[in-house]
């Protein structure tokens, strides 16, 4: 079985753990300033994937009259964005997200226990360790969701343009 990392932590000497905790903060800021950057880029998809369904849905609504072929492809193609659009949104939604620090309250036990700044640090970057894992889950979880909205985004447009030409040729041939 495998040490947990409090315990290994707990041997080293205190300006390695005062490093430790110093690149942990570093680290989880870094991943909030990253993981807020990509719910701005979702949200700018999201954004983007709206206007792309009003104008699809408009021009199949326009399209009626011409061909109803071009009109149902249209009409597809917008429950197609609509789709990339909901995973773009779920690539944004708000998940737990740990953030570098604590509550004071969280002294609390160790303050009774009298326990050392050493094993209070020892402590503290094992937790860290933790919280940067969790935010690294989280970030991977959107990220899924992204690939999935512009996959998404990406073949409904390919299918829709592919079949509208191929509608097209087999009217003027």
């Amino acid at each position: 079985m495998e040490k947990p990392l409090v315990d290994t932590l707990r041997s080293a000497p205190r300006p390695l753990l005062d490093e430790i905790i110093k690149e942990s903060e570093s680290r989880l800021s870094a991943q909030l300033s990253t993981a807020l950057a990509s719910d701005q880029r979702a949200m700018n998809f999201f954004g983007f994937m709206v206007a792309a369904v009003i104008v699809v849905t408009g021009a199949s609504f326009a399209m009626i009259k011409v061909s109803y072929m071009l009109s149902a492809i249209a009409a597809l193609a917008a429950i197609g964005l609509v789709v990339s659009a909901y995973f773009a949104l779920q690539a944004a939604v708000p998940t737990d997200f740990e953030m570098v620090g604590n509550d004071p309250s969280s002294w609390v036990e160790d303050i009774e226990s009298n326990i050392s700044i050493d094993n209070a640090l020892a402590e503290q970057a094992s937790h860290y360790d933790e919280m940067l894992k969790n935010n690294r889950a989280a970030m991977a979880a959107s990220a899924h969701y992204m690939r999935m909205a512009g996959w998404t985004a990406e073949v409904t447009v390919a299918i829709g343009a592919l079949v509208a030409i191929f509608h097209w040729m087999a009217l003027i041939i």
